[in-house]
């Protein structure tokens, strides 16, 4: 997409490419979750892990510094809608195994499906980057962003938290009413 667009530029083309998937393959539900991870499920606070981990796929080391309590939300939101993981979070320019590796040892649970990230070979706003993976992989119905970064031409996709309480109650029950709307219309 073009960088200069419009929320309702955007809606727009996310429509198109919702009808299309579910034209190809009615019925079929294939909800995303872009997340990020420091503001969300990382939140720094005093009673954090703080401790370091080596990955299993990615034989590097990390410091743990997850928010059990955003993490038992997450899963909480897994369960009930399945979405695959597309990593959004600056943690993914240490590779999808990394990533893995971290949130499957904060508590994620294993029948999460962490399946890609978004672009690492270049920087740009965090906006584009979604918009442009959703370009790329136009084979869904919804989706959700839990970020704490602000996206105007998202909004109405994302769960906006807050760094020192990460992805609370509130947000649950945001992103829940988010996935419950059903496919884009």
């Amino acid at each position: 997409m073009q960088q200069d667009y419009s929320q309702q530029d955007v809606e727009t083309a996310l429509r198109t490419w919702v009808s299309a998937y579910h034209k190809s393959h009615p019925g079929v539900q294939r909800n995303l979750l872009f997340l990020d991870f420091d503001g969300v499920i990382n939140t720094y606070k005093e009673d954090a892990n703080r401790k370091m981990f080596t990955g299993k796929r990615s034989h590097m080391k990390f410091m743990d510094v997850s928010d059990a309590e955003s993490m038992k939300n997450l899963n909480k939101l897994m369960k009930k809608y399945n979405p695959e993981i597309i990593v959004s979070s600056s943690w993914r320019y240490s590779g999808l195994d990394y990533c893995r590796d971290y949130l499957y040892h904060c508590g994620l649970i294993e029948s999460a499906r962490i399946t890609d990230t978004t672009c690492t070979d270049e920087l740009s706003p965090r906006h584009e980057e979604i918009l442009s993976w959703l370009e790329k992989h136009p084979d869904f119905t919804n989706f959700v962003i839990l970020d704490d970064i602000y996206m105007s031409e998202l909004s109405k996709h994302q769960v906006m938290t807050e760094f020192p309480d990460g992805f609370d109650a509130k947000g649950l029950a945001r992103a829940e009413r988010l996935f419950a709307k059903g496919p884009i219309a």
